[in-house]
């Protein structure tokens, strides 16, 4: 009598198989989620200091609320991945002078570490080359 079907091992054999390809799939599926991230908050971090640039030719200076700007105060990136803050530059000088906005990853982005920018056009981070 000819049997129909598949028995156990073939179906073992497949689900090696799966989780072989699964293995091999799901870093590079991450490091793309998290690279398209990341993208996200380069857009926020540009349209925020577009928008200091404004503030700046208006009142001869930048401002470290953002809300003056209308943003949050805890304004994020748009899949809220990133929260972006905004201070005086480190390296010195008034907040007249230069601004430093910081994109500072959530919860699973984490791995991926700030990202700055400031007026001066100096960027930290893992930005696009």
């Amino acid at each position: 009598m000819k049997q129909l079907g598949f028995n156990l091992i073939e179906l073992l054999i497949v689900m090696v198989i799966v989780g072989i390809i699964a293995s091999m799939a799901l870093p590079s599926y991450q490091s793309y989620v998290i690279r398209a991230n990341r993208g996200e908050a380069i857009n926020s971090l540009l349209d925020i200091m577009r928008a200091q640039e404004d503030a700046f030719i208006n009142n001869s200076g930048y401002t470290t609320a953002l809300t003056d700007l209308n943003y949050d105060s805890n304004q994020t990136s748009y899949s809220g991945k990133y929260v972006i803050s905004a201070k005086k530059c480190s390296s010195g000088g008034e907040l007249t002078e230069c601004i430093e906005l910081v994109a500072t990853p959530q919860g699973s982005q984490a791995v991926d570490g700030n990202l700055t920018l400031n007026s001066r056009g100096e960027r930290t981070g893992k930005w696009p080359e």
